[in-house]
């Protein structure tokens, strides 16, 4: 079932429940705790340092290799996109 936080701390906070976790979509601008300080954070824990993360950003630039990322999706995001990279991750739904 998808879970949604308004920002990064409480993303954190929901992941740090162990609840399972197939894919993180990340946008970077979030208040509170952006999405750098929240891949930073993520990968700080072992925990959840292996759940995979896909930025979504309108900007194609050298932040995608500083959060080293398991892939990116440019916004305005394509919706078929955005199914197929759920589906690659988490296998499709029934």
């Amino acid at each position: 079932m998808p879970r949604r936080a308004s920002n990064g701390r409480q993303a954190l906070e929901y992941l740090q429940t162990g609840k399972p976790t197939c894919l993180i979509l990340l946008d970077l601008m979030m208040p509170v705790m952006n999405g750098w300080e929240f891949r930073k954070q993520q990968l700080r824990d072992a925990a959840i340092a292996s759940i995979p993360v896909v930025v979504l950003s309108a900007h194609d630039s050298g932040e995608r290799a500083d959060l080293s990322p398991d892939g990116f999706l440019r916004k305005p995001i394509d919706a078929e996109e955005l199914l197929s990279t759920v589906a690659k991750f988490c296998g499709k739904a029934n």
